[in-house]
């Protein structure tokens, strides 16, 4: 009885070198492609109404955690001081965001930086609003005492990395615009603020949970009242 014939080497040579031919040829036609890349158009107002949109949801979650303590407590003298305070606390984070910021950043103003760096300014500064929601939490919850030293530094140390990014907001985009930064009336509006929160977090374990959130409230006033005093005294635009 005849065997199946079994395949040459011939043909097993002949298909490799059609494989490998292939592949050359795959390989050249992809190299000779060139690619078309281009940037994307951004509209500066579109962007920062966007970006301003998703800060406000961060704040609104900040106020859901001062809403959902209140919510289970007994009203008393001190829910309502400290859920006083931490609502003035957020609202002066929306002027400073929003009305005298863009995209959510405090103090960076349209169209002075490329659309990459002000995400990346917004990403930081929105981590930053959502470890001061967890600790305004926090403070709601130990508002009849005081404050254990984590809570009280993610409360303090997120409102100080947030009047560092006002700063550095501030302070970049100079250049590229070609305008001349106001440091004396920009570190008076700023600096004291983050002494003040760096002070609390440092030396504040032995106050009240309601002191320790009405000072924050105190240094977040402090730097609006920069923005608001400026034009009312001297008839000029709110810039740097």
């Amino acid at each position: 009885m005849a065997g199946r014939p079994w395949p040459t080497s011939g043909c097993s040579s002949s298909s490799a070198s059609k494989r490998r031919a292939d592949a050359e040829a795959h390989r050249s036609d992809r190299a000779g492609r060139s690619l078309n890349l281009t940037l994307a158009q951004v509209d500066p107002v579109h962007l920062g109404e966007r970006l301003g949109l998703f800060t406000l949801i961060v704040l609104g979650e900040s106020v859901v955690q001062l809403v959902d303590v209140a919510s289970d407590a007994d009203w008393d003298r001190t829910l309502e001081l400290s859920g006083l305070a931490g609502f003035l606390l957020l609202v002066a984070i929306w002027q400073l965001s929003l009305v005298h910021g863009y995209g959510g950043v405090p103090n960076l103003r349209e169209s002075v930086l490329p659309p990459r760096l002000v995400l990346f300014l917004h990403c930081v500064t929105n981590g930053t609003l959502t470890a001061l929601a967890a600790g305004l939490g926090a403070a709601m919850e130990h508002r009849h005492g005081q404050l254990p030293a984590g809570g009280r530094w993610v409360l303090c140390a997120s409102l100080s990395v947030y009047f560092v990014i006002a700063v550095a907001a501030a302070i970049v985009p100079g250049p590229a615009a070609q305008a001349p930064v106001a440091w004396g009336r920009l570190l008076g509006r700023l600096l004291p603020p983050l002494a003040l929160s760096l002070a609390i977090g440092l030396f504040g374990g032995g106050l009240p949970t309601a002191v320790v959130v009405w000072l924050l409230v105190a240094a977040a006033g402090w730097s609006l009242l920069g923005h608001i005093a400026r034009p009312m005294r001297a008839g000029l635009p709110d810039d740097v």
